[in-house]
């Protein structure tokens, strides 16, 4: 796959890491969406992290963006997509080498912070039964 191969020539040629799109999703919210081909394989998250300025990728992790719920950081909007479906703790765990704690402890427009979210306790009938 080309795309690393692009994404750093864009670099090294000035493009602006730090850019937001009509959502407000950063880079990092781009890389982590729903529709990105690099969220469900752990090598190619980690080959395109290693690309981008690190300081830069710490502080987009705490930035948010306006998508359903809303205020959604780069790490909550993983979390609140994945829905299960892919390895959370490796990708959770890179994401967390790359971020600032603050990300962790960030809630979203729901009021939840990532652990509510990834929590197996999902309604009040569960924890009754």
């Amino acid at each position: 796959m080309n795309k690393p191969r692009t994404v750093e020539f864009l670099i090294a040629r000035g493009a602006n890491q730090r850019s937001r799109d009509k959502e407000g999703r950063n880079v990092l919210h781009t890389i982590l969406a729903p529709d990105s081909w690099a969220r469900t394989d752990i090598k190619d998250l980690k080959a395109l992290l290693k690309l981008f300025d690190k300081e830069a990728i710490k502080e987009m992790s705490t930035e948010r963006c306006s998508i359903h719920p809303g205020a959604l950081t780069p790490i909550g909007l993983w979390l609140s997509t994945s829905k299960g479906d892919y390895k959370s703790d490796s990708v959770v765990s890179l994401l967390a080498e790359y971020s600032d704690v603050a990300a962790l402890e960030m809630i979203n427009g729901e009021g939840d912070l990532p652990l509510h979210v990834v929590s197996p306790i999902h309604s009040i009938e569960q924890v009754v039964v």
